[in-house]
């Protein structure tokens, strides 16, 4: 009897560490994905940003026409749809920024959670 209650106690036991190594590890790939998901989302700012800034330099570049053609209300409305263009490009890289900092903070996480695990 005394034999049987240490074998199931020891199975027990393993079956706990088990477990708690499994967590850790879904843990770990939870943070990855959300890592990834992040990183794609920074990505996507940062494309849009680009397409913000081309638009700014084709403003621009209608500004400086309209102004050599001395068509200034023309320049003055194109100079501020570049201005907005580049407000625009400026906030998608902060919004990039910000989702390369989530995406390090979580594969910061999912490295504690490996560590953890092992």
């Amino acid at each position: 009897m005394k034999q049987f209650i240490l074998a199931s106690l020891l199975v027990l036991l393993t079956a706990t560490a088990v477990a708690q190594d499994d967590y850790y590890r879904r843990q770990a790939e939870k943070y990855g994905r959300e890592a990834e998901y992040y990183q794609r989302k920074a990505d996507s700012y940062r494309r849009d940003a680009t397409y913000y800034m081309n638009q700014a330099d084709s403003y621009e570049r209608d500004a400086s026409y309209s102004i050599r053609r001395g068509e200034y209300d023309k320049a003055a409305n194109a100079q501020r749809n570049a201005a907005n263009a580049a407000d625009k490009a400026y906030t998608q890289l902060r919004y990039a920024k910000e989702a390369s900092d989530k995406a390090q903070m979580y594969l910061n996480w999912a490295a504690d959670a490996m560590r953890k695990q092992k």
